[in-house]
């Protein structure tokens, strides 16, 4: 068997000067590249190298605005009626009428009928005493003039006497007919006055048969029907007034010393009344419902210190014939129930060109933070400020803030003055009504 072989076949090396030529092309390829990068990189403006900034620190802030403002006592109470009657009537019989749907719940006007008590016999009572009045009156008439014709009978007679035309017996006579008449005449009259009184107490009784509200008011209690019968003395029915409430508000003493007059004088517990009224309107709303407020009047202190509280109550009555507050108009009030929970706004104190601030933004019962602008820049400074009235949410300032000056509300903690500060303006939202 014949074996073939393969001969391998060999390239020739590349020549000397095809190596060189490449190598030149390359390096003037890189040449040109890096002088277009360097051209390039020089018409290119060097950016402006800025300073590292600061973190700024986020805060809340608001526009300061001084104006006279109003300090108040903010308390709680409960509604109360004004004025509770229950209804008795002095006389005994059957209700012949009563008002239609007299029942808990339902509203009387002032002077309305409520029921009526059969009259007939206090009425038989009245005529009878009225006939006998009348009667006895004539018997009377009849008696003065008898009696004045005796009188002119006895100085007849008494002329007779001293000319002794007649005896002293028959004199006598005439005198003891003329004592007699006197003394009947007096029992006539006796008789007349007791008369009088009974039939005054008739006229009483038949007018008590009617019973009427005494004022507008509201049944709490009862349901009388036709044909039941009433007793003297024992309740029917019970009302509250609509036409007033009145709420009973605790307040500390030391609260009751932040009522002071003009010239900065403790007003004494029993002229604090009369001073509050004079001052603007105390403003009552029921809590989470402050679309409609009632205007009261403080009516009176109470009589005696809570000892374990030591509180005591300033008494505010709101008449509901009186205007209320609401959309910032004032319209017809609507019925505020007793027993209901209220707030109670106290104007007690006018503070003039004062600031009002959370408390939050006050630190260390005397300082407020302030955002100053300085070169494009704000930074924190710290204000000591002058207070006139510190609340559970807000204090008073009525020194050391201006106006349009930025006041720092955002909580800080462990604020340094300096500090950077990127600032958020506070959304203003619309006033409360009143």
């Amino acid at each position: 068997m014949t074996e073939s072989f393969q001969t391998p076949h060999h390239h020739a090396p590349p020549s000397t000067s095809r190596v060189l030529r490449a190598t030149i092309a390359t390096a003037l390829i890189l040449v040109v590249g890096v002088m277009s990068m360097r051209f390039l990189v020089n018409m290119r403006k060097k950016p402006q190298r800025k300073p590292p900034q600061a973190l700024s620190l986020r805060v809340q802030t608001e526009r300061i605005v001084r104006k006279d403002l109003w300090l108040y006592l903010d308390g709680f109470g409960t509604t109360q009626a004004d004025q509770s009657v229950e209804i008795v009537p002095e006389v005994a019989g059957k209700l012949t009428y009563t008002l239609r749907d007299l029942k808990p719940g339902q509203t009387v006007k002032r002077n309305q009928a409520l029921f009526r008590i059969d009259s007939r016999t206090y009425r038989l009572e009245f005529d009878r005493l009225k006939r006998q009045r009348d009667s006895l009156k004539r018997q009377i008439k009849l008696s003065e003039d008898a009696l004045q014709l005796d009188k002119r009978d006895e100085q007849r007679n008494k002329v007779l006497l001293k000319r002794r035309a007649i005896d002293p017996g028959t004199f006598d006579k005439i005198r003891l007919r003329v004592l007699e008449r006197i003394r009947a005449l007096e029992s006539l009259q006796q008789n007349l006055d007791v008369t009088e009184i009974q039939f005054q107490q008739a006229s009483i009784n038949l007018n008590r048969t009617t019973l009427y509200a005494p004022f507008d008011a509201r049944v709490t209690q009862g349901t009388p029907t036709n044909g039941a019968f009433v007793a003297a003395g024992r309740g029917v029915v019970t009302l509250e007034s609509t036409e007033s409430v009145e709420i009973p508000v605790a307040f500390s003493l030391e609260d009751l010393r932040k009522i002071r007059d003009e010239q900065n004088q403790e007003i004494s517990i029993d002229q604090i009344p009369a001073y509050l009224r004079k001052l603007g309107t105390i403003r009552v709303e029921v809590p989470q419902s402050s679309s409609t407020a009632w205007k009261g009047v403080i009516e009176r202190v109470g009589g005696r210190l809570d000892l374990r509280t030591r509180t005591i109550d300033l008494w505010v009555r709101v008449h509901f014939r009186s205007s209320t507050r609401q959309n910032n108009d004032l319209v017809n009030p609507k019925i505020l129930l007793p027993g209901v929970f209220c707030q109670v706004r106290i104007p007690i104190r006018k503070i003039p060109n004062a600031v009002r601030v959370p408390r939050q933004a006050l630190y260390d019962g005397k300082y407020v933070y302030l955002v100053q602008t300085n070169q494009n820049q704000k930074r924190l400074i710290r204000r000591k400020v002058e207070i006139a009235h510190t609340s559970n949410e807000y204090v008073l300032i009525h020194e050391g803030l201006q106006d349009q000056e930025e006041l720092v509300l955002s909580p800080l903690s462990d604020p340094v003055e300096g500090t950077p500060v990127f600032a958020t303006p506070k959304e203003n939202k619309p006033p409360r009504a009143g």
